[in-house]
């Protein structure tokens, strides 16, 4: 008689769609990380060069944390990630 044991394991380690749309906003996170940090570094290279940065551009990362955080705590809230008090 055929175990079907495999097929089972199979369906339990099948991410869900749910799961996948979580590990997509960790991916977005990421990006939001990338894009926060090289907005950082072009305004303080410009202001080491001696001209004047981008008007509203220091307006970006503070602007990008916000939904950094949001995102960042769903996707590790739903991992088991997040801080946890007892």
């Amino acid at each position: 008689m055929p175990d079907d044991q495999g097929g089972a394991e199979a369906r339990e380690s099948a991410p869900t769609a749910l799961a996948r749309t979580y590990d997509a906003l960790g991916h977005v996170g990421g990006a939001i990380l990338a894009v926060m940090t090289g907005a950082v570094f072009l305004q303080v290279v410009l202001r080491f060069v001696g001209s004047a940065g981008f008007d509203g551009l220091e307006e970006v990362p503070r602007f990008l944390f916000v939904w950094l955080v949001m995102i960042g705590s769903a996707a590790a809230m739903q991992r088991g990630q997040h801080t946890v008090l007892d």
